[in-house]
């Protein structure tokens, strides 16, 4: 399975074998004067089930059952301009987290389950791409990668 997120506002998943698109599109970002996807990333909830998050220009992220194409809950709002990248991850303890990468100068660490926001990461530029493990969360911006260590990190990084 792959998903793709659009100019249109929807995220659309496909059959890598095939090629042909698997449900319906998830319009969760359309609708909005700025609605484009800039990014998706595929997790998975504690039970094993999948996950897909969407991030967009909107400034909110979206969480999906990939399987049904059906939105998990509410969206994750705080961000105050566009969400530019979106990762799957865990905190030192083993707990699933999803990072996002906004424009507006912060990554924010979510627990994707409860929608909680659970730590904000300030950043002196825009930040472009996350990913994240077990011990930290790397971001990318025009000067480089950051790499942070979770365990130490703290909310003004």
């Amino acid at each position: 399975m792959l998903a793709s997120g659009g100019g249109d506002g929807t995220v659309r998943l496909w059959d890598t074998t095939t090629g042909e698109q698997l449900t319906d599109p998830m319009c969760g970002h359309a609708g909005t004067l700025e609605h484009s996807v800039f990014s998706v990333a595929f997790g998975a909830r504690p039970d094993g089930s999948p996950l897909l998050a969407s991030g967009g220009q909107d400034g909110t992220v979206r969480l999906w059952d990939p399987i049904t194409g059906q939105p998990t809950r509410a969206p994750l709002t705080g961000h105050t301009d566009w969400v530019m990248a979106v990762a799957f991850g865990t905190d030192p303890t083993g707990t699933i987290i999803l990072a996002s990468a906004s424009v507006d100068r912060t990554v924010r660490l979510w627990d994707p389950v409860t929608g909680q926001l659970v730590r904000t990461l300030r950043r002196r530029r825009p930040a472009s791409t996350v990913a994240c493990n077990a011990t930290g969360v790397a971001i990318g911006d025009d000067e480089g990668i950051t790499v942070l260590d979770l365990t130490t990190a703290t909310t003004g990084a």
